[in-house]
């Protein structure tokens, strides 16, 4: 009986032992498994509003810690909108997001040292909060805009030409408020 269940035991463990190199040389990247671009576009968007005030807390605050969760939340959300851009159809688009995430970037750069030398009260930094806020809202309305432009193309090339009118009338409308 004992060499029965020490045989068992020992086929169990090299099982295991198995299955844990094997789950140890696989790795899983959420982006690969993402093959469309509306999809990785869509989480992005979705990851930018869930992270919005988390990072608005941190600007209102003058007081608020340096690297922080609504530092942390910031520097997420320019990261996601560049995910957005790297799959814009429109030149024009993909320009405007990165142009204004590198300024919200270079705004938080220097909102973060201010508030580390202890002048977050101070009214450059109060002005840069404001300014990196107003920034960070224009940015996510066109994120959303690409966003909701991406899908009806989609929906368009997928339902063949059904909803093109409406198609045309959003894209009029969205490309004649610049």
């Amino acid at each position: 009986a004992r060499t029965n269940r020490d045989y068992v035991v020992g086929k169990v463990c090299n099982e295991i032992h198995e299955m844990i190199r094997v789950l140890q040389l696989t790795t899983y990247d959420e982006e690969e498994w993402d093959a469309d671009d509306i999809t990785v576009m869509k989480k992005a968007l979705n990851a930018i509003e869930g992270k919005m005030k988390q990072a608005q807390d941190w600007l209102q605050d003058p007081n608020a810690l340096v690297g922080g969760s609504g530092e942390r939340a910031l520097r997420q959300i320019l990261d996601d909108a560049l995910k957005i851009a790297d799959r814009c159809a429109h030149p024009a688009d993909r320009d405007a997001i990165v142009k204004a995430v590198s300024d919200i970037q270079s705004m938080a750069d220097a909102l973060a040292e201010l508030r580390a030398q202890g002048k977050g009260c101070s009214p450059q930094a109060v002005a840069l909060a404001k300014g990196i806020q107003q920034k960070l809202m224009e940015n996510t309305t066109l994120g959303r805009k690409v966003v909701t432009y991406f899908t009806m193309q989609n929906l368009n090339k997928k339902t063949k030409g059904k909803y093109i009118g409406a198609y045309r009338a959003f894209e009029s409308v969205m490309y004649s408020t610049r």
